[in-house]
């Protein structure tokens, strides 16, 4: 007996270092990982690789300045990085938000614009914050980039500076619009952001059709189990109205 409790412990024992040694080398190979990270920057933008001109930077500034003034005090700010690392554009966005704390962290109100060169691929990413996921959409942040795509991919520096103020404008344009902020000179026409929202809506539309077609099938394997395996017209009913009432 003795014996055996003997070896229950050896095993507790072991388990527990191996259990220790993951998690400490889990915990430092983070560290690490948070290490290669460029450190916060002192103002609203980061720029690795001198790319941003000076009327970006200003547009950047002046706006979340701006922002420092309202009772919510969002914050948007801009990256650009020479490389990710070998990390995916949103891994690397997302370590980067969490890093630099940013927005306030008491709800979560911030947004990062990350532009990474890596060896010509140039990679764009949004990265919004909870507290602005409802401002500034899966949806609307993919329509943003690809109404910009051919000037953020391009090699001419003037053009990337260009895309990247669009990108910015547009962003802030539906902060200040969830937030009922007044609209200023940079602020995306109503025609520019109703193509933006237009998106939105066209995601929904997409996520209900998918839907639908899932209950829908389950209507229909339920029905015809119902019938003993038979099946017939009922069933194309029940779809077309199903598919119609969702458009």
């Amino acid at each position: 007996m003795k014996q055996t409790g003997l070896i229950k412990s050896k095993i507790l024992a072991l388990l527990l270092f191996v259990g220790a040694t993951l998690f400490v080398g889990g915990f430092f190979s983070h560290s690490v990982e948070a290490a290669k990270l460029p450190a916060s920057p002192s103002t609203y933008y980061y720029d690795q690789v001198l790319l941003l001109n000076d009327e970006t930077k200003q547009l950047v500034f002046n706006k979340n300045e701006s922002y420092e003034n309202t009772g919510k005090k969002p914050q948007v700010i801009m990256a650009v990085v020479k490389s990710t690392d070998g990390e995916s554009i949103d891994e690397y966005a997302s370590e980067l938000f969490d890093k630099w704390n940013i927005g306030q962290k008491s709800s979560d109100n911030g947004l990062l614009i990350l532009y990474a060169v890596n060896d010509g691929e140039r990679n764009v990413r949004i990265e919004v914050g909870y507290g602005l996921e409802g401002a500034v959409t899966d949806s609307q942040a993919g329509a943003i980039l690809r109404n910009n795509a051919d000037l953020l991919k391009s090699s001419d520096k003037a053009k990337v500076n260009k895309g990247l103020q669009q990108t910015f404008n547009a962003v802030v344009t539906l902060i200040d619009k969830e937030y009922g902020y007044k609209l200023d000179k940079n602020s995306l026409s109503d025609e520019e952001l109703e193509r933006v929202q237009e998106a939105d809506n066209s995601g929904e539309s997409i996520g209900v059709v998918i839907g639908l077609l899932v209950f829908t099938g389950i209507v229909l394997f339920a029905s015809y189990r119902g019938r003993g395996g038979k099946g017939g017209p009922k069933g194309r009913v029940v779809l077309t109205g199903l598919l119609f009432h969702g458009g």
